[in-house]
């Protein structure tokens, strides 16, 4: 029987040929690369919109010691004493820099103004806030 099936041109087929696992192993590597970028750009934008929230809050936090400090030392003081935050006085501002973000805050007691900025390492800002507003109530 077996003679019979190679004589009538229909043979057993005991694998795969390299041409077709080489066009497998492309498909395949190019549904990777694709997954693989999908997953960085998505950990890209998750990093940076934490880094927005974590500016938001600080902002928050830096605008309430601002708002009841009478004067540069208390102000300072109060920004010491928030635990997320570990500032320094630098030329005219405080500077609270981590691996991911630098905060500026730049603050006059008279007449009473604060400049909050946030910036990547690469000095790109990502959240900047000034108070009192334009026109605003302090």
């Amino acid at each position: 029987m077996n003679h019979t099936v190679k004589r009538n041109g229909l043979r057993r087929r005991r694998g795969m040929t390299v041409v077709e696992v080489t066009v497998a192993l492309v498909i395949i590597t190019i549904i990777s690369a694709a997954a693989v970028g999908m997953v960085l750009r998505s950990v890209s934008v998750e990093a940076n919109y934490l880094a927005i929230a974590d500016a938001q809050s600080s902002a928050a936090d830096v605008l309430n010691c601002f708002r009841f400090s009478e004067d540069a030392d208390t102000f300072l003081q109060a920004l010491q004493a928030l635990d997320n935050f570990a500032y320094s006085q630098e030329e005219n501002a405080y500077v609270c820099r981590s691996k991911t973000i630098t905060v500026t805050v730049k603050a006059s007691f008279s007449p009473k103004k604060l400049d909050y900025t946030v910036a990547k390492p690469s000095s790109e800002a990502i959240y900047s806030y000034t108070f009192p507003t334009e026109g605003g109530a302090s």
